[in-house]
């Protein structure tokens, strides 16, 4: 990979007049959003600068933030989507110097927190009341980072009460949702009874991610309560799974007719079983669990060795994101799980879909209640340039900001 090729991510982003040209083509952008706006771009232009040691500013981007937050009646919390995406890139880049901003913007998030907490009804579930991308997880996520930062009493009995919430919802029903809450019609008529998502992005996976993030607080309430419960996670989402051509593998929806040869392979960050594995690893890391531990890491292995169903450069479902999965899987191991001539091949793949005469990146879109295939140009974090760009910085040093702790790695 040449630098030149990562430069021109960059130079699409930065300074702030080429962002302003080129996010006029980009049909995903939303200012506030940390999938396809600023937060993520920021992110990307941050990592650059710190990692090329090149002086730089993004101040103008974060004001174009607060200008958009200016003009808005309603306010999102979400990660994905809304505030807290806001308040989570600005605390990785330069928690002090955003202090102030962040200090406030977090606020209003804890404020609004139990009344989004209490809205949600667990016999009429949707993905975006609980999941990462748009729901209490997601928000969850956050407020755990900021608390470790900024701790106080009030925060850490608000985020409890949430962590309750989800809690009963999962003794109760284990995040079911009905057919008609699904995203796409194809998937409605596929699961007319409804069922269970298992995946990291909107799942039970999602759900187990928050719970470890928020056991690593040290003075938490019910600490044996919340152990139990990750333990139930782990047992239950290992059942869920099977073996399918030498490999373990989750349906990516749970239903009482699901039919095990019905799988198709799709190892992605989102749905896949890479951020499964993942989590699970760290339950097993956790409670001393060697037999699961070597299994897990076995199964790791032999994902990178025949990787399935990704078929974009992309961070979400795509290879810049399994990369990502890779590097921090061998940290949390503490050796060399995937070896490097593997991880340079994923980057080699993802330079695959390099374009040196056009617009870097294009992400392919299907659209699976149409059948209608299309492309289009996307800046952003979660399927964009930025995310794919973050990627393989990653894999040429990772001496970084701690970007990747948004999508819970």
């Amino acid at each position: 990979m040449n630098e030149n090729e990562i430069k021109k991510l960059f130079d699409l982003v930065y300074p702030y007049e080429n962002l302003k040209r080129n996010k006029k083509e980009d049909k995903l952008w939303e200012d506030t959003a940390l999938c396809s706006g600023y937060p993520g771009v920021i992110l990307f232009i941050s990592d650059y600068l710190k990692k090329k040691n090149l002086e730089g500013s993004i101040d103008q981007y974060v004001q174009k933030m607060i200008d958009a937050y200016n003009n808005m009646r309603t306010i999102d919390l979400s990660l994905f989507s809304g505030l807290s995406g806001v308040s989570f890139a600005l605390s990785i880049i330069d928690y002090n110097k955003y202090e102030s901003l962040i200090n406030q913007s977090t606020n209003y998030i804890i404020d609004n927190l139990m009344i989004f907490t209490n809205a949600i009804d667990e016999d009429d579930l949707k993905f975006e009341d609980y999941d990462l991308m748009s729901g209490l997880c997601g928000i969850l996520l956050y407020l755990i980072y900021y608390y470790h930062k900024k701790p106080s009493k009030r925060l850490l009995n608000k985020i409890e009460l949430s962590i309750n919430k989800l809690l009963l919802i999962y003794d109760k029903n284990k995040f079911f949702v009905k057919s008609q809450y699904f995203f796409t019609e194809v998937e409605q008529k596929n699961y007319p009874n409804g069922g269970f998502n298992i995946g990291l992005s909107h799942g039970i996976t999602g759900f187990l991610a928050v719970l470890i993030k928020y056991s690593d607080i040290t003075n938490i309430n019910h600490r044996t309560k919340i152990n139990n419960y990750k333990n139930k996670i782990y047992n239950d989402l290992i059942s869920d799974g099977y073996n399918s051509h030498e490999r373990y593998v989750w349906p990516q929806i749970k239903t009482n007719s699901f039919c095990k040869n019905e799988y198709a392979f799709f190892d992605s960050w989102c749905y896949g079983p890479p951020s499964i594995i993942y989590h699970l690893y760290k339950v097993a890391k956790e409670n001393h669990r060697i037999n699961d531990k070597t299994m897990f890491e076995e199964m790791m292995k032999n994902i990178a060795k025949d990787i399935q169903g990704i078929t974009s450069p992309s961070f979400c479902h795509g290879y810049a994101g399994l990369l990502t999965i890779f590097i921090e899987f061998n940290k949390l191991a503490g050796k060399e799980i995937i070896e490097e001539n593997i991880l340079n091949s994923i980057s080699e793949k993802i330079m695959e879909f390099y374009n040196h005469n056009d617009f870097p990146f294009y992400e392919n879109h299907y659209d699976i209640d149409s059948g209608r295939k299309y492309r289009f140009k996307d800046l952003g974090l979660l399927t964009g340039i930025s995310g794919i760009g973050l990627s393989l910085l990653h894999l040429q040093n990772q001496n970084s900001l701690q970007w990747f702790q948004v999508f819970t790695l």
